[in-house]
């Protein structure tokens, strides 16, 4: 660029250095440098990820660049700057760190379907993600509203003695090539920082634990050892940096011999015996629905009892032709603290053998492995059959019988259980259908946990006036996907039905239907019951979850064919009663908790019930019942009854 090299050589050092001064928080602002110096208090707000701050103040001498360009920001009292970066770094790795924004961006041009992103995304704004990318493989962003966890993994005393000592050991091999720089040839100085960097990559891998890095680091050990062993190599360090070639022969022969004691002391059993390593296999984020949300709580439950825990989901869950809703994925941020890795193809044999490797190497002590349906059977037994014997595998069972069976289900479900150590379940009347057909297996008959994850309940008014439903009615709400089993066609004919047809009761209807909608806007209107019923076909958010059952009077259950059900322990979270079918997976809690009304499924049956409940004595009498459930079904006590069923196995 016609620089002279004098000038570089002279600038750089005191351009470097003079950045030094301004990295603190005991200098306040300078005055009247403020307005052409970079000072302390303009480069606290170049750090910090406070929305206000980001993407300002660059300049590293003179801020009369920033303010030039519009880039400038001042250091607001009201605003202290909290500092870091807004993609968290998982990583001890310096090279990954380097090089994870620009692997990024690749990534999202590669995945991108639009043409129009792959090539433009390159020269968008900081931070930028095409919108079926950022869907489809979101990345956890720090909140300046939730504290922030620093990458801090589990390491004993004697790895971290062991990575202190490649950082001594490599230092001395940078400064022993900088001091003899005029010694070396280009090509062997090449070499020389070659070795160094990959030492540096070496080390810093197996810091993080990467299932490879153990195997990289004894091949990087081996070929140093190697490189200063080699008869034209050791020559010349013999002869003219002697210091250096016993240096590198002792470094590296130290790095073999303390890989294998590393390797002896992961073969011990940890100290902490009671904290467990728990992978997950399922639905989770950024998928939607209501197992994808139990896993999400189920991980971050074991997580706060002081398990280390990882979930696996899916890369692709069902095929779209088999997908009868709108779209597999949830709107909602990802879940705070969690280690979600999608790495599952569900009908991809080629991808089972490459999970259940990544899982070998993770080498968990349980393997928790989410069935609710025997489309995955085939997957979970091929990946199953390849984990390591020692590794426990547990199936954690929503639906042991489908509500629409086909003849080849007994048969797919009994492959499935061929591999599992045993199951737990999330009610009785599931437990027990496992234990019919696996009698030599280890059953917990467990319960639908209530989420504490869930927004506050809110008064029933403001609830109505936000959805827009009227104040002065009683509403029953049908919630959830609607599909052939959960009767809602029964529930429909109830409001025609004495003495429902005479009441000014309304049906709220709010849920995505995995079937034909017209079948029931059809017997909406044959029924002649517009008026009386809120039709809202869409996929409801927690957010919405909350308001509508909060808006209701009662939420009605009336399906034909169940085991447990998802929107019960909702209803528990928001105190609202229920109504349901006479059905042992979802009368137990109600009887047991008094919490709602059974029902025989027909529906003069429903109709009647429903006005019972209806009756203001009778909504009120439930309410001291939800106060009491509290802790019977909280997720704390689910994790706790979970682990220790595990520890049996």
């Amino acid at each position: 660029l016609g620089v002279p090299h004098e000038v570089i050589t002279v600038l750089a050092p005191l351009h470097l250095f003079g950045q030094f001064w301004y990295h603190t928080q005991h200098i306040g602002k300078l005055g009247i440098l403020e307005y052409f110096l970079v000072t302390p208090s303009q480069h606290r707000v170049h750090h910090a990820i406070n929305p206000i701050y980001i993407d300002k103040n660059l300049a590293a001498i003179f801020c009369v660049w920033d303010r030039w360009f519009g880039t400038f920001q001042e250091e607001l009292k009201e605003e202290p700057p909290i500092y870091g970066v807004l993609k968290p770094v998982r990583t001890w790795n310096p090279l990954i760190i380097n090089f994870q924004h620009l692997w990024g961006m690749i990534q999202d041009a590669w995945y991108t379907r639009s043409w129009k992103e792959k090539l433009t995304l390159w020269w968008k704004p900081t931070g930028y993600r095409p919108d079926d990318v950022a869907l489809k493989f979101p990345r956890t962003k720090v909140s300046t509203e939730s504290p922030f966890e620093k990458y801090n993994p589990e390491m004993s005393y004697f790895k971290k003695a062991w990575a202190l000592f490649q950082w001594l050991c490599i230092t001395v091999l940078l400064l022993l090539l900088l001091s003899n720089y005029e010694s070396f040839t280009s090509s062997q100085a090449l070499l020389m920082g070659g070795l160094i960097m990959v030492s540096i990559f070496g080390f810093t891998s197996l810091m993080d634990d990467y299932q490879w890095s153990y195997a990289f680091e004894l091949g990087r050990s081996l070929l140093g050892l190697l490189f200063f062993c080699l008869p034209f190599q050791s020559d010349f360090y013999l002869t003219h940096i002697p210091g250096l070639f016993y240096f590198g022969i002792i470094y590296f022969s130290l790095s073999i011999i303390g890989l294998q004691l590393l390797d002896q002391k992961k073969k011990l059993p940890p100290l902490n015996e009671g904290k467990k390593k728990v992978l997950l296999l399922g639905p989770a984020h950024p998928f939607r629905g209501g197992i994808a949300d139990t896993q999400n709580y189920l991980a971050q439950n074991l997580n706060a009892l002081g398990h280390e825990v990882t979930v696996f989901t899916f890369t692709t869950q069902y095929p779209k032709l088999l997908f009868p809703g709108k779209t597999q994925f949830s709107d909602e941020k990802a879940p705070d603290q969690l280690n979600i890795k999608r790495k599952i193809h569900s009908f991809n044999p080629f991808n089972w053998s490459k999970v259940a490797q990544s899982i070998n190497q993770l080498n968990p002590d349980y393997v928790i492995f989410r069935y609710w349906t025997p489309f995955l059977a085939p997957c979970w037994y091929g990946i199953a059959q390849k984990i390591h014997k020692t590794i426990k595998k547990m199936g954690l069972v929503d639906n042991w019988i489908p509500h629409e069976p086909k003849f080849w289900d007994k048969t797919l479900t009994q492959l499935f259980s061929s591999q599992m150590d045993g199951f737990a379940s999330l009610s009785t009347a599931v437990g027990d259908q496992i234990v019919s057909d696996n009698p030599q297996l280890p059953v917990w008959r467990g319960f639908h946990p209530i989420t504490d994850h869930l927004p506050q309940a809110i008064p029933q008014e403001k609830a109505r006036e936000a959805l827009g439903w009227p104040q002065d009615k009683k509403i029953v709400l049908f919630f959830g996907l609607i599909r052939k089993y959960k009767g809602l066609n029964l529930l429909i004919e109830a409001f025609s039905k004495i003495p429902l047809n005479r009441s000014d009761v309304i049906l709220a209807i709010v849920g995505e239907a995995y079937e034909p909608k017209q079948k029931y806007t059809e017997l909406i209107r044959k029924l002649n019951l517009k008026e009386r019923i809120i039709c809202d076909f869409n996929y409801a958010n927690s957010q919405k979850a909350s308001q509508v059952f909060c808006a209701a009077d009662v939420v009605a259950q009336t399906y034909t064919s169940a085991t447990q059900s998802g929107v019960t322990p909702l209803a528990y979270h928001f105190k609202t009663p229920l109504l349901v079918s006479d059905l042992a997976g979802l009368r137990t809690p109600i009887l047991e908790d008094q919490t709602g009304i059974v029902s025989e499924i027909k529906a003069e049956k429903i109709a009647e019930n429903l006005n019972k409940i209806l009756s203001n004595d009778k909504l009120s009498q439930f309410q001291p019942s939800f106060q009491k459930v509290g802790d019977k079904y909280s997720w704390k006590s689910f994790g706790l009854s979970l682990m220790n069923f595990m520890g049996q196995l």
